[in-house]
């Protein structure tokens, strides 16, 4: 009986802690987004220093996450971000066309990594 009851409480905290990580990388994710967003409508207006700021603020909600979703999700998925990411900051400075690109190739990462994450029967297979 004891080995069942072990069991189970081993079972439940690996479930706890899927729902816990899964939770957790959505919501950044979404921080993330939103913070991508916010940088592609400054540029849109013409306000490279409030898309800067808004970059920045991407740059340290990354970093923080970044040291968290080791533990959870692919790393060749963090560096795919990682890449994109360090990229945008010189194409704000420079003006160049392919920022809105390197936005919305940001944003579909960000996408994909929070929905690759949630436990559906495609991504457990």
């Amino acid at each position: 009986m004891k080995r069942v009851i072990i069991s189970l409480c081993i079972l439940s905290a690996m479930i706890g802690m899927g729902i816990f990580f899964n939770i957790k990388v959505s919501s950044e994710c979404k921080k993330l987004i939103g913070l991508v967003e916010l940088t592609q409508q400054s540029m849109d207006s013409g306000n490279k220093e409030e898309a800067i700021k808004y970059i920045g603020d991407f740059k340290s909600e990354w970093d923080s996450f970044y040291n968290i979703a080791l533990c959870i999700v692919r790393g060749d998925k963090l560096s795919e971000i990682d890449n994109c990411y360090i990229r945008i900051v010189p194409l704000i400075e420079s003006n160049n066309d392919e920022l809105s690109a390197e936005l919305s190739e940001l944003k579909n990462m960000l996408i994909r990594t929070r929905e690759s994450e949630f436990p559906t029967i495609l991504n457990i297979l």
